[in-house]
């Protein structure tokens, strides 16, 4: 029954709509209808309070016993969301740690790596020149050969 009469109102609300600019200016300036009364009443059941308690200003306590609940509710939620975002915090920070350690050794290794391609190329160079000079040598003395001849 209450479906029908907010519907009736709907349709009441949108009939009642100002057709042009002017009108609707003006209907600002009029007086609103007042609502459904049963409707009101409705609602007010629906929070356990009636429409006495709220002329009085008085409250049953059921909505209070209700937001207390629901912020138990939400600090404990709260808690756990904080809690677990601890741990996800120490295990990211644990694999972090992990990650330096790995990457520290692996600098280690590539300093050693670079070091030895230091020394080889020493060698190498050091090897080369020798080979340098071992040519020059048998030229120098192929041509002393020559010119003795």
């Amino acid at each position: 029954m209450a479906m029908k009469k907010t519907l009736e109102g709907k349709q009441l609300r949108k009939e009642s709509k100002p057709e042009n600019k002017t009108e609707k200016r003006l209907s600002f300036f009029l007086p609103q209808q007042p609502g459904n009364k049963t409707n009101r009443r409705e609602s007010l059941q629906t929070n356990n309070t009636t429409e006495g308690d709220i002329n009085k200003g008085q409250d049953t306590g059921e909505g209070r016993k209700e937001y207390n609940h629901l912020l138990k509710h939400l600090d404990s939620q709260f808690e756990r969301l904080r809690e677990e975002m601890q741990t996800n915090t120490r295990d990211i920070k644990k694999e972090l740690a992990g990650f330096y350690k790995q990457i520290q050794g692996t600098e280690e290794k590539l300093d050693a790596l670079e070091h030895r391609e230091i020394i080889y190329r020493e060698e190498y160079l050091a090897m080369e020149n020798k080979l340098i000079d071992a040519e020059d040598r048998s030229r120098r003395s192929e041509s002393e050969e020559y010119q003795n001849k």
